[in-house]
């Protein structure tokens, strides 16, 4: 049984081929290795690529309007989902079949609610519903946040030894990060901790027992580092390293090891900021 819908969309998709071809001079043939992008653009419409697929929403393409040199609306499309639609065959020519009946229906969509465009605002959802659209695109935005974000966890000694300096150790997404600056001035990247002998060793903040100065709840890469210093079993310094420098001043250190380690860090903390400048 022929379905009425798709029926119509190719019998207007053909009509358009057919002026196409004739004001153009370009033979689409049977669409296979003809992007049917041109076609859009010769009727108004742009063609956009962007990050749109999560889970929840599993929004894949939507349409615009938009008044951009001659341009009347805008078709936005998920960059993977562009990229499984158009495929390669044996001798490496791109296969455009699955794409142009893609971008055709949505072509369609557009074709049907012209009347609803000409008094639409520029930048107003044509398609699907726009609610759903806008809540999609939100929800992606505060997923990607939440991505970048890395919420401050705890602590890491690594060898076991107090007094001495302490990886501060970050989640994202239940997992465990430390934080990489090699210049000492910004956070560079996280990278995770894997191997249950270090996530053993990861110990979670406890405001009564941590001294923690100008820290925020989250982190993400070109923020001021953290400095943590475990003065005792239960007690830990955490906080940046302008304040690190003036908390180090009120800690009798007698290990010349780890006193020679602090100077040597605040030496190339200085050096990394002269270089700044």
């Amino acid at each position: 049984m022929i379905n009425t819908r798709d029926y119509y969309i190719n019998k207007l998709a053909e009509s358009f081929r057919i002026n196409f071809e004739n004001k153009t001079s370009k033979e689409i043939g049977t669409g296979a290795y003809f992007d049917m992008t041109e076609v859009i653009n010769y009727y108004g419409g742009i063609i956009e690529y962007n990050d749109l697929y999560e889970e929840k929403y599993q929004l894949d393409s939507y349409i615009c309007k938009i008044d951009e040199n001659g341009f009347n609306f805008k078709i936005i499309i998920d960059n993977e989902k562009a990229k499984k639609l158009k495929t390669t065959n044996e001798d490496g020519k791109t296969c455009y079949g699955n794409w142009n009946l893609f971008i055709m229906k949505l072509f369609y969509e557009v074709i049907i609610n012209n009347e609803k465009i000409i008094n639409m605002e520029n930048g107003e959802i044509i398609f699907p519903n726009p609610d759903y659209v806008n809540n999609a695109i939100k929800h992606k935005k505060e997923k990607k946040k939440d991505k970048n974000n890395y919420k401050l966890f705890g602590t890491m000694n690594m060898f076991d030894i107090v007094p001495n300096f302490v990886f501060p150790v970050f989640e994202n997404q239940g997992k465990y990060y430390l934080q990489n600056s090699d210049n000492t001035t910004e956070i560079d990247s996280f990278y995770e901790i894997v191997g249950k002998k270090y996530l053993n060793k990861i110990k979670p903040l406890t405001s009564s027992f941590n001294k923690m100065i100008n820290i925020k709840d989250n982190y993400m890469v070109n923020d001021e580092p953290l400095v943590a210093f475990q003065i005792s079993k239960e007690n830990y310094f955490i906080g940046t390293i302008n304040v690190f420098n003036d908390f180090i001043k009120s800690i009798q250190i007698e290990n010349e090891m780890l006193s020679k380690s602090i100077l040597d860090f605040q030496n190339e903390v200085k050096l990394a900021k002269s270089l700044e400048r």
